[in-house]
């Protein structure tokens, strides 16, 4: 069981719930062109490790599947954790460049994502598809977006 973390100095962390003994002492890595991954298996410290340019700013996990999502200074990135790079980038935020502060995965559909980003939008994304599928923008600025659990076609907006 492992769980994901990210920050404001482009790290996105995967650690393990139950930590492993090291095996070889020694962590191994590996880099590609947009990002570096680094694994180590220590008591305390991260399984893997991704970098990127740019910030974090939320992260949310599909029930269903071992994909995760993140959001940046201007993109919605879908990731696995089999690989060092996103999967999919979503960085044509309808022609705005603003900070995504927030996104969200839908518990009942899998591959619905919920945004919202500081120019006061919301935005939703189908990860089959390669482009973004609708924004609405509010009167004021919007922080934090949940599902509801018991009805998934609903979320509110805080």
């Amino acid at each position: 069981r492992n769980f994901y973390s990210c920050s404001d100095d482009g790290l996105v962390r995967c650690w393990s719930v139950c930590p492993l003994p090291s095996n070889d002492g020694g962590p191994s890595s590996s880099s590609s062109s947009t990002s570096t991954s680094s694994k180590r298996s220590t008591p305390h410290g991260p399984l893997e490790t991704w970098r990127v340019a740019g910030t974090f700013k939320s992260i949310d996990y599909a029930r269903s599947s071992d994909y995760f999502a993140t959001a940046s200074d201007s993109a919605v990135e879908i990731w696995s954790p089999d690989r060092s790079s996103p999967v999919q980038t979503h960085s044509d935020l309808w022609g705005s460049d603003d900070t995504v502060s927030i996104v969200r995965y839908n518990p009942a559909e899998r591959s619905l994502l919920a945004m919202c980003s500081a120019d006061r939008g919301i935005g939703m994304f189908d990860t089959r598809l390669s482009s973004p599928l609708r924004k609405t923008v509010l009167s004021m600025k919007s922080n934090c977006l949940e599902w509801n659990p018991m009805e998934p076609m609903n979320f509110v907006v805080g």
